[in-house]
């Protein structure tokens, strides 16, 4: 869903092989047909206004505003790959095609340079962020940064003392927190790396919209944890909830209940934290069936809702049970493949 968060009445969703929709009050519409059998892994709505989508095999595609295609960047545009897993906007309007392996930036003269195992980067890239003016990339190898040389060539470089695959880039604070299967870091502006905490396996980072302050944090393992982050200090409260499932997305709602998905659907009732925990989870008796597949928490207009192999699904209070939700329209209720 695009614009990107807590979305409003307006919006895009792309849909897996499925293509490009423009939803309005309820009404969609469908932007670009092209994309329609296409399997995609990710998109952006670039400062230009123009849609990037990253697919699995056939590039990366550049929409202008009204849907047509702009843009084709593969292979034969000298992409290095077709698999393009995550497409990033810099600040200064470059934009990036992350790979299996490795990275490509495309300049405004359509011109594509790439940075691969020769150039110090040869892992599959899970993230990228800008931080303080510098360009981070997280992969499944650790870390990196990227510089130009004296040869007027950009390489990438490992940051040394972080271990692990990254999964999750967080700035809170001002400081730069690096989660990967192997703990949570902090990286300064002046290159130092400090180990915050033993936590690994980490699957998935949200910040409380209680408290900015807060970090609930989950584990391939199936457990939820909390930690606190002030004053740069990591304090971390440990295991709260244990969830039948992982969980690779996680929503706070309106009431302060976290909802939790991935091969399962949970909800923590966080106003009984400080007792014991309550924690509802979902199976076919209260809405949840397994062919509904691997699941994705987000928002629409401050509502959660579930993104499924059946469609797009919501909780309703009254009944305590998981129901088709109509805020995309009936289009996403009618059983399709849509997550």
């Amino acid at each position: 869903l695009l614009p990107k968060g807590d979305v409003t009445s307006e919006f895009l969703l792309v849909a897996n092989r499925k293509g490009v929709f423009r939803v309005k009050d309820g009404q969609y519409s469908t932007v670009q047909s092209l994309l329609d059998s296409i399997p995609l892994f990710n998109a952006i709505i670039t400062n230009r206004g123009e849609l990037a989508i990253g697919t699995d095999g056939k590039g990366m595609f550049i929409l202008n505003a009204t849907g047509h295609v702009k843009a084709i960047y593969n292979e034969q545009s000298k992409l290095q790959q077709n698999q393009v897993v995550i497409p990033y906007e810099d600040s200064q309007n470059g934009l990036w095609a992350a790979l299996f392996t490795g990275v490509s930036r495309i300049s405004h003269n359509d011109r594509v340079g790439s940075i691969q195992k020769e150039h110090g980067l040869g892992a599959i890239v899970t993230v990228m962020k800008e931080v303080n003016n510098e360009l981070v990339i997280g992969s499944l190898g650790g870390l990196y940064t990227l510089a130009t040389n004296a040869k007027g060539m950009t390489q990438a470089t490992k940051v040394s003392g972080i271990t692990g695959s990254v999964t999750n880039l967080l700035t809170i604070d001002g400081d730069f927190l690096v989660f990967t299967d192997a703990g949570v870091f902090r990286k300064d502006n002046d290159g130092s790396v400090l180990k915050i905490s033993e936590a690994a396996q980490i699957s998935h980072v949200l910040v409380s919209e209680q408290d900015d302050n807060v970090i609930y944090f989950a584990k391939d393992d199936g457990s939820i944890h909390t930690a606190s982050y002030t004053n740069r200090k990591w304090t971390d409260e440990g295991e709260f909830t244990f969830l039948p499932h992982n969980s690779h997305s996680m929503a706070q709602d309106s009431e302060g209940n976290i909802w939790a998905a991935y091969n399962g659907l949970s909800m923590i009732d966080m106003n009984t934290i400080q007792d014991s925990v309550l924690v509802s989870t979902f199976d076919s008796t209260s809405g949840y069936s397994p062919q509904m597949g691997y699941t994705e928490v987000t928002k629409i207009d401050g509502k959660v809702v579930f993104g499924t192999a059946q469609g797009i699904y919501t909780y309703d209070s009254e009944t305590k049970r998981i129901v088709p939700s109509t805020l995309l329209g009936e289009q996403f209720t009618e059983g399709r493949h849509m997550a």
